[in-house]
């Protein structure tokens, strides 16, 4: 299912639960370096930016679901790439016990990630819109629009991201192929 929400969440809480710390302990320094250096370099092993069950189900035919209208837009950023944010926050003085956002400011749209996963695995599966209505309860409010403001890691470490939404997705595809066969 491409929902943004849910790729943070599953990203996030497995890195946390790698380090063995809480998800909001990933956003100040951690003590354990070893421990935090361990966990990231096994979230970037298994490459969970990318909803890797989406990915494998577009060979499979069966359709890309995407919520909303698809016009939402979100900003997705390589692990490899948060990976090296996070490293370097967590070894520079001057990091400790601020908050920074992590992540890309190039913006895309959910539909607009379906039709390029669709096209980088070249699948004739279908995209289906799936209102919010059917899957959320009643009440349910998505931002239109997520981009992080990322001057802050800028000005400190000079960090941006390196990898676009695409070259990611091109390797998140290139090893599944290999894990599938």
């Amino acid at each position: 299912v491409l929902d943004e929400v849910g790729m943070q969440k599953l990203t996030t809480t497995r890195v946390a639960r790698r380090a063995g710390v809480s998800v909001g302990t990933l956003y100040q320094y951690y003590p354990d370096k070893a421990a935090l250096i361990a966990a990231l370099k096994a979230a970037d092993r298994e490459r969970t930016l990318a909803t890797i069950t989406e990915v494998a189900t577009s060979h499979r035919g069966r359709p890309l679901e995407v919520y909303g209208d698809g016009k939402q837009t979100r900003s997705f950023c390589d692990v490899r790439d948060v990976v090296e944010a996070i490293l370097g926050l967590a070894e520079h003085p001057e990091a400790s016990g601020k908050v920074f956002n992590v992540g890309s400011t190039e913006e895309t749209t959910i539909l607009r990630l379906a039709e390029t996963i669709k096209e980088l695995t070249e699948s004739a599966a279908p995209i289906k819109i799936i209102p919010y209505t059917e899957v959320y309860p009643p009440g349910f409010e998505d931002l239109r629009r997520r981009v992080p403001d990322i001057s802050r890691i800028r000005g400190l470490l000079g960090w941006t991201p390196r990898r676009t939404l695409r070259e990611t997705l091109a390797a998140v595809i290139e090893y599944e192929r290999g894990n599938l066969g």
